[in-house]
């Protein structure tokens, strides 16, 4: 599941749905440098990596984009953190929040 995080700059994939996705972390990114990044939360180390990401609509389409996606190295703090879509993301988009219907809408 991802969030959507305007005060995001990049998207982020945390350890709860890398497990969901049956990656293997370990043979993945073996012998791949790592990056660090920073945010509210403090600073995280990340593995840089493009990502499909796919939505279905509510007219039972689906859409699908490639992204960059930063995949955090797990850590004992970020065990349960969502993974966040961040503003790389979001500002290809027109974002309508509708509070009263509880509806955020990318158009």
């Amino acid at each position: 599941m991802f969030i959507l995080d305007t005060g995001a700059l990049f998207s982020i994939l945390h350890p709860r749905d890398v497990d969901l996705l049956d990656l293997d972390f370990d043979r993945t990114f073996h012998g791949r440098q790592a990056v660090g990044g920073g945010g509210i939360g403090g600073t995280a180390m990340y593995y840089e990596e493009e990502a499909r990401l796919s939505f279905d609509h509510t007219d039972d389409t689906r859409t699908h984009y490639i992204l960059p996606v930063n995949v955090a190295l797990p850590t004992q703090a970020n065990a349960e953190y969502p993974s966040i879509l961040g503003m790389d993301f979001i500002s290809n988009f027109r974002l309508t929040v509708d509070f009263n219907n509880d509806l955020i809408e990318l158009q």
